[in-house]
Parts: C-alpha cells; sequence; structure tokens
C-alpha cells in the first residue's frame, strides 16, 4: 500500500491576469511556497495570464528549475491559444500539450 505522505495532490497556484519583472520574483516566490512538505508537483495555473515581458518569464523558468534540482515538478498550466501561449517571449523549448479528459464509457 502506498503512503499517504508520498502521494499528495499537485498544488495549483493560480497567476494574476499581467506577470511582468516587477511581479515576477514574487510570482516564482509562490511557487516555491506551494512546496510544502510531501508536495512534489505544484501546477503554475497561467491560463488566464498574459506575459509579454521575457524577463518575468525567466523567474517563472528559474523557479522550475530550483525545483527540478530538488526532484519536485513545476507544470505550467497555458491556454491554447490563450494570452501567453501567444506570447512570442514564451520559449519554445517548453512543450506544449492538451490534456483531454477521459470519455466516461458505459
Amino acid at each position: 500500500m502506498l503512503d499517504q505522505d508520498t502521494c499528495a495532490r499537485p498544488v495549483i497556484v493560480t497567476f494574476p491576469a499581467q506577470v511582468t519583472t516587477a511581479n515576477a520574483e514574487q510570482a516564482a516566490d509562490q511557487i516555491g511556497a506551494a512546496f510544502t512538505p510531501g508536495v512534489s508537483v505544484v501546477i503554475a495555473d497561467l491560463t488566464r495570464t498574459a506575459c509579454r515581458d521575457r524577463g518575468a518569464i525567466r523567474y517563472l523558468l528559474k523557479a522550475h528549475r530550483k525545483a527540478a534540482v530538488r526532484g519536485r515538478q513545476v507544470r505550467f498550466a497555458i491556454c491554447p491559444g490563450g494570452p501567453l501561449h501567444r506570447s512570442p517571449t514564451w520559449p519554445t523549448s517548453i512543450r506544449c500539450s492538451r490534456s483531454t479528459p477521459p470519455s466516461s464509457t458505459p
């Protein structure tokens, strides 16, 4: 049987409508703070966030790298066709995938 502490649910951190260099460090700190004991996955909800600033994106990616070094994951949730997905500053090295809810079977 799996220990519940090792199977903690991901924590979702929702971001404001606009992330700029001025507030990006605080946004990255929110990601780091979400890693409470037992949490290994944080989902950065950027589905309604516009970010046209390379400096701001660097802060978010830095939080991603810091988590990875510690064996944790930061997953970025963005809307296909949304403001961040269309951003020319979003790195092409970050793959955008769409998850489809499983179909219900009778």
